[in-house]
């Protein structure tokens, strides 16, 4: 099946201002905090750990029961939003579980949330482009505006459809942040051609190729960013160095650590957006799909097996956000992202198969083949090899993806018309039924009046 229809999102993360004071809306999130914190509590009792094998995580179908008559009618949430709650409290307790088999512990904490911040759905909330606001709804009576920048980066979220939001408040800053996650489907062409990646730490190296191997253009970008960001890692260690005993406790030093090391992260995660939209563009030029290696074990083998010196530059690369980027950003342009295994693609010949003898870092002798070849240009021939062997399984994948987007798509038809049908009598409407602490196990408290 070409083309492919795929569906995919898109983050607008920017702060925001209240049109009125911000007591309302802090009361809101410390009740939306505390009501998830009740359910937690409820949920383990009077224990403060659960063993694993006891833990666990209830349906939603149990804490509609428990919690869902308290949050609407006592509360005064709107239905949606009781229900993103209660899908949030369960999310929560499912990654409590898998964090506590990931960690091989035996028992499982409870948890305490601090942070403000709330979810909503798609019905709860407006955004007005016009105007530039952002309404929200939390409650059956209440509405809270807020008011976006101006600026020419919204432009491109204003045909997308809003699928959920985030409403944060950062108690330093004093200051709110709203995140709306907007969704998209792009119909994906087969490819013309393929963009090959070879990631090193001061420079990315591209090639696009023909389908038939034929070289269509060779570049490098090199990695401004990468030197900046480890300059003002250093300059944080440094005061942390100058000021070693008492760093902590002297807001001055503190502010100016924070400040840098935030400076680095923050100059590495733009960089590597800047990077990955140089490259679509370019891809996006000769109509190629773009091909990296799979370079999940490195973060582990640096760990184990590279210098020190190497193991604090390495922090700042941000391999794996680049293919990020690159990931989302190829879907937004039409074009797809795959990645390749990464087992010998520069140490390996690319015509024989026999292993290189390295004479320098980067340069490789053959002995069969008595060939001198450079180490990235070898990787990007064994990338192309093993891309071509894998595009058939590729084009299977995205068939599949697009069956399950037509099944959901009429089974989303169907449903809608189930919902929306009235019921003939009173007795086939439907009922709530609340039973309050027992629908949870190990419930020990009551809901609130």
């Amino acid at each position: 099946m070409c083309p492919w229809l795929m569906r995919g999102n898109i983050t607008l993360a920017t702060w925001v201002i209240h049109e009125t004071t911000d007591e309302e809306i802090l009361k809101f999130l410390k009740l939306y905090r505390d009501r998830r914190q009740w359910i937690v509590d409820c949920f383990f009792g009077f224990r403060k750990e659960i063993p694993v094998k006891e833990f666990k995580v209830p349906s939603q179908k149990k804490l509609n029961e428990f919690a869902y008559k308290q949050l609407t009618e006592v509360d005064n949430f709107r239905a949606h939003v009781a229900q993103k709650l209660i899908k949030y409290v369960q999310s929560t307790l499912k990654a409590l579980k898998n964090q506590a088999k990931e960690q091989k512990r035996k028992t499982v904490t409870k948890p305490v949330f601090k942070r403000l911040s709330a979810r909503f759905d798609y019905y709860d909330f407006e955004v007005n482009w016009n105007e530039n606001k952002v309404i929200i709804k939390p409650f059956k009576n209440k509405e809270f505006i807020f008011k976006l920048p101006r600026t020419k980066y919204f432009e491109k979220f204003k045909g997308l459809k809003p699928k959920e939001l985030v409403l944060k408040y950062i108690p330093k800053l004093r200051r709110f942040k709203i995140c709306i996650v907007f969704e998209f489907e792009v119909i994906i062409n087969e490819p013309r051609s393929l963009m090959l990646i070879e990631q090193n730490e001061k420079y990315i190296l591209y090639k696009v190729v023909s389908l038939d191997g034929k070289l269509i253009t060779m570049n490098c970008i090199p990695r401004k960013y990468y030197i900046r960001a480890l300059n003002h890692r250093k300059i944080a260690e440094n005061y942390q160095k100058r000021y070693s005993t008492c760093w902590r406790f002297r807001p001055n030093v503190l502010d100016k650590i924070r400040y840098h090391h935030t400076r680095a992260r923050n100059i590495t995660k733009d960089g590597s957006h800047f990077t990955a939209k140089k490259l679509v563009n370019i891809a996006k030029r000769y109509g190629a799909w773009i091909v990296d290696e799979d370079l999940k074990g490195l973060k582990r083998y640096v760990e184990q097996q590279g210098s020190k010196d190497f193991r604090w530059r390495f922090a700042r690369i941000c391999y794996a956000k680049l293919q990020h980027c690159l990931r989302y950003k190829t879907i937004l342009n039409g074009l797809y992202f795959f990645t390749v295994d990464s087992e010998g693609n520069s140490s390996t010949c690319a015509r024989c198969g026999s292993r290189l003898i390295f004479k320098t870092w980067k340069l490789g002798y053959c002995p069969k083949c008595k060939l001198y070849v450079h180490r990235d240009f070898n990787a990007l021939e064994n990338i192309f090899k093993k891309a071509v062997k894998k595009l058939p399984e590729v084009f299977k994948e995205l068939d599949k993806v697009l069956k399950k987007f037509e099944k959901a798509r009429e089974a989303g038809k169907k449903g809608a018309l189930k919902r929306w049908k009235k019921p003939k009598t009173e007795d086939e409407a439907p009922k709530m039924t609340h039973s309050g602490a027992e629908g949870l196990p190990n419930a020990g408290m009551k809901p609130r009046p």
